[in-house]
């Protein structure tokens, strides 16, 4: 993933959370693998799919490379998925914002 899509404060990123994961050391990394993961299908407003639409990962592999990209791994943490219309109804207590134009749930990217 390119770095330009990785922790974006235009998605909700608070400044503070922004300015201390953009660092890319070991020791942030170590932080971020224990975080639990939520994946979500693109498109969440657009789509028609509400079966498998998000899972529960936990990062593994983190690298940020010199091309300006970050690379991981995801492992699944759980098998239950999650329908697009649990992740919409609780967008708010995931701190997904939602709005009538685009929004985080349109775009790939990776949010803290």
């Amino acid at each position: 993933m390119p770095c330009s899509s990785s922790i974006k404060t235009e998605y909700g990123t608070e400044l503070e959370v922004y300015k201390k994961f953009k660092k890319q050391s070991k020791e942030l990394q170590r932080e971020i693998r224990n975080f639990p993961t939520l994946v979500i299908n693109k498109d969440a407003l657009g789509s028609t799919v509400t079966k498998t639409y998000a899972i529960v990962c936990k990062i593994i592999n983190m690298k940020y490379e010199y091309d300006n990209t970050v690379t991981f791994t995801l492992v699944k943490v759980t098998e239950k998925a999650y329908s697009q219309d649990f992740i919409l109804a609780n967008a708010p207590e995931l701190d997904i914002k939602l709005s009538m134009g685009q929004t985080e749930l349109d775009e790939v990217h990776w949010a803290i």
